[in-house]
């Protein structure tokens, strides 16, 4: 999930990973599914994790700068995107599955990043970004939708994002055994990216759980 406050971006996941084998189901819960690719801008990937982290980590590699804004850094990575998957992994795979991306951050306004944005991407489309308003999120979602429908707009601009987001993803792991409640958050803001400490996050929803609370109005 990734939303847009007040010249800031929160983006979050869980940290479950799946592995289906005949009988058997593999689980771990150590997946990095954000990934810092520039000093304001973030990737995250859903569905077929193993080949997105794969596509995030060469598209890093082919990166001259690391001040981008996200308006650029979605611009290069659709184009890094179709040549891997298109010319390199539809090459060898029948119908491959594609992963889905969420690339969220800050373009730059005068000498100030300051201006969120966030796009979706697959390859339903070719990769082209596609702007979404607000918020957007991705994978297992029905649960989050609802919440951020519902409480978005008294939260965007209290800086209470990230609780919204931490009770999205919760809440969805507390129903749904394919998404894990741990989770990873970042702040994205003037200054650069920064996660959120593990300890603060775990409290948030241990409190939840503990005590039924809510941390919306």
């Amino acid at each position: 999930i990734a939303a847009e406050g007040k010249g800031f971006i929160v983006i979050g996941s869980d940290t479950k990973g799946l592995q289906a084998y005949t009988n058997v189901r593999v689980e771990t819960n150590m997946e990095e599914k954000i990934m810092k690719v520039s000093k304001h801008v973030c990737i995250a990937v859903a569905g077929e994790g193993d080949i997105g982290t794969e596509f995030i980590d060469r598209f890093i590699r082919t990166l001259k700068t690391t001040d981008d804004g996200v308006n650029k850094i979605s611009e290069k990575f659709r184009i890094f995107c179709r040549k891997e998957f298109f010319f390199k992994v539809a090459d060898i795979v029948k119908n491959p599955k594609s992963p889905e991306f969420i690339v969220a951050g800050l373009n730059k306004v005068g000498r100030t990043y300051k201006e969120p944005a966030i796009y979706y991407m697959d390859s339903s489309s070719a990769f082209y970004p596609g702007r979404r308003k607000k918020y957007a999120m991705t994978g297992h979602f029905v649960i989050a939708n609802y919440l951020f429908s519902k409480y978005y707009i008294k939260l965007a601009g209290q800086n209470k994002l990230p609780d919204l987001i931490a009770k999205s993803i919760y809440d969805t792991g507390r129903c749904d055994t394919d998404v894990g409640t741990k989770m990873k958050i970042f702040i994205v803001d003037s200054s650069g990216t920064r996660d959120l400490p593990e300890i603060y996050v775990d409290g948030l929803y241990r409190t939840w759980e503990q005590e039924g609370e809510d941390p919306t109005p």
